[in-house]
């Protein structure tokens, strides 16, 4: 399927595509080929809750998702000292766009739960400082141009 797509981007074009996998339906396979040697800038949806519940016993789409299986151990250190073993899984994932090319990638928690523990993100991943600008204008403002409140990040 990523093949299909590719075939109809024009060569060299400034892309950008939006990942929102319901169940870790593409493998970062997937998402490495589509975007090797293509300025394209990325929004993922990290579904960080689904993840956690079965990380001790990953499936197959899961391992898939991963760029490695390197965050199974830190997962697992996390999980015996008490760390907060969301941000393994998102720092692993982050990591594995960095190394595709990407310099510039944010984060943003997209909903909690009642005990204000993320269940997702939105992961936005750029290869160019300008992509990251252009993003920052776009994510402020809604369909309708009206001004929004900013997008929170973790860290805030």
């Amino acid at each position: 399927m990523v093949d299909e797509l590719i075939q109809d981007l024009p060569a060299r074009s400034l892309d950008f595509c939006f990942i929102d996998p319901f169940n870790w339906e593409i493998s970062f396979k997937s998402i490495r080929r589509l975007t090797k040697e293509r300025r394209m800038d990325l929004a993922i949806t990290f579904h960080v809750g689904s993840m956690k519940r079965v990380a001790h016993n990953p499936p197959q789409e899961l391992l898939d998702f991963f760029p490695d299986r390197s965050w199974q151990q830190e997962y697992k250190k996390a999980t015996e000292t008490g760390k907060l073993k969301g941000y393994v899984l998102l720092d692993a994932f982050k990591r594995g766009l960095a190394n595709l090319g990407y310099k510039d990638i944010r984060d943003y928690v997209l909903e909690v739960n009642k005990r204000n523990v993320p269940l997702y993100y939105l992961i936005f991943a750029s290869k160019h400082q300008r992509g990251a600008d252009f993003w920052d204008k776009i994510a402020g403002r809604s369909e309708a141009g009206q001004l929004r409140m900013p997008i929170m990040t973790e860290k805030d």
